[in-house]
């Protein structure tokens, strides 16, 4: 496989350079292999009527090895495929690369290209498949549970629950588990520590909520 299987596809002639030229060429004779280097499009073309994954290509040691999927991985990659019949194969391999989790792989304008085209959403790298196809209430619900929402939703869910301790006040710990389950799953426990201090200085900031003097524990209460 000469450079990226990208390139092979785009490219409209065969490749040029082949590990043992004098076999390719007695194959070629004999009819045993494609010799207009339409073969490998032509796999991912029918992974692509079958809404399949497109298949994944990985080279080491100087060998190529592929592996085929004869199944559907994710159903709203199949729903995108099937509602935008106009996506080119680079675009498809993209998408492929988000419903395996594969981000790191798809260059950083690719990502952008799919969220222009509202096939992908969310922040890179933490990118999914559109909300807009999914198709099963377990889906919905998985898109949820990765879902970002703007910081306004969470603060607002935080005076809530610091409102309902009224003058007692609401600890720390108690706003961790309240807003812990709101955050996307794809966050660390770190991650999530780290936005919950934020989200509570920024509130404390706007002198929407303030401390509450004195007591064994430190508490929030709305100012």
């Amino acid at each position: 496989m000469p450079g990226t299987v990208e390139k092979l596809l785009v490219d409209k002639t065969p490749p040029k350079v082949y590990r043992n030229t004098n076999l390719a060429d007695a194959m070629i004779r004999l009819n045993m292999i494609d010799a207009i280097g339409s073969g490998v499009k032509r796999v991912f073309e029918r992974q692509r009527k079958r809404f399949f994954p497109m298949p994944t290509y990985s080279f080491w040691d100087n060998r190529v090895s592929v592996e085929l999927f004869g199944k559907i991985l994710d159903l709203r990659y199949g729903k995108l495929l099937a509602k935008n019949s106009d996506l080119s194969l680079l675009e498809i391999i993209a998408l492929d690369k988000v419903q395996k989790g594969k981000i790191k792989e798809i260059e950083k304008s690719g990502v952008d290209l799919l969220k222009r085209k509202w096939l992908v959403e969310w922040r890179y790298p933490n990118i999914y498949l559109s909300e807009s196809v999914s198709v099963k209430i377990w889906m919905e619900s998985n898109y949820l549970k990765n879902k970002w929402m703007k910081d306004d939703y969470y603060r607002e869910k935080i005076c809530e629950r610091i409102q309902m301790g009224k003058q007692s006040g609401v600890t720390k710990p108690q706003i961790r588990e309240l807003v812990q389950d709101m955050l996307p799953d794809s966050l660390a426990p770190s991650q999530k520590e780290n936005k919950l201090t934020n989200l509570i200085q920024d509130l404390r900031k706007q002198w929407r909520i303030k401390l509450l003097s004195g007591g064994k524990y430190t508490k929030w209460i709305i100012n």
